[in-house]
């Protein structure tokens, strides 16, 4: 209300709240997020294809350590029961295909006089070279580490330690290594002592000793 030159305002009370509208329609779906990971495996495999057994392999103890050459597209496969590497053609890996045999022990003891040779053990390849591991006949004397061309070609033989079990290059190919088992007799009245060699093959593979 007014009166003379004073002016007083009073407000009236403030209504109550209206009532909440209606819902909105939904909203359209968001994208697809990205597939999520299998928690039980980083790589998932699947079956290509096998070689033929061969009849002289179908025992025991064939196929035990392999190693992939991307060069020649082939597979190096140990068969510890022949003392031998099989050659497998992986360029149709769909078909592999067994083309050739090499007969480590037998080279070995060609190259080496007075020793007799054993199993194969394992096989590493380094460029066009391949190194393998192969056991003495019995087990409880040094083995040797043999080296090749990856086209099968023989260059040299080098004594470890007893039972060279495990064999590897270094990643720039200047050494290789051989994890010797040393494994004992069945009696253990001979029990050689487990043991690492080193060879320095930086020079090639001529005249080649190792450090054991």
């Amino acid at each position: 209300w007014l009166s003379g030159a004073r002016a007083r305002w009073s407000t009236g009370d403030d209504g109550n709240d209206g009532a909440d509208g209606a819902p909105g329609a939904p909203g359209m779906d968001g994208a697809p997020g990205a597939d999520g990971q299998d928690a039980r495996a980083a790589i998932a495999l699947s079956f290509l294809g096998r070689t033929p057994a061969l009849p002289e392999n179908f025992d025991e103890s064939a196929a035990e350590i392999v190693a992939y050459d991307p060069l020649t597209v082939s597979a190096f496969v140990v068969n510890a029961s022949s003392g031998s590497i099989d050659i497998v053609d992986l360029s149709a890996p769909t078909l592999p295909t067994i083309t050739g045999s090499i007969d480590v022990a037998a080279d070995v003891e060609a190259a080496v006089a007075g020793v007799n040779m054993g199993d194969v053990n394992s096989v590493a390849v380094s460029g066009n070279a391949m190194a393998v591991a192969v056991a003495a006949d019995p087990t409880q004397d040094n083995g040797y580490i043999a080296f090749y061309q990856t086209d099968g070609t023989f260059l040299s033989a080098v004594e470890v330690g007893a039972l060279p079990d495990m064999v590897g290059f270094t990643p720039d190919g200047n050494y290789v290594l051989s994890a010797n088992e040393g494994e004992p007799n069945g009696d253990y009245s001979v029990d050689p002592d487990g043991s690492v060699s080193v060879i320095d093959v930086s020079a090639g593979f001529t005249g080649l000793t190792a450090q054991t």
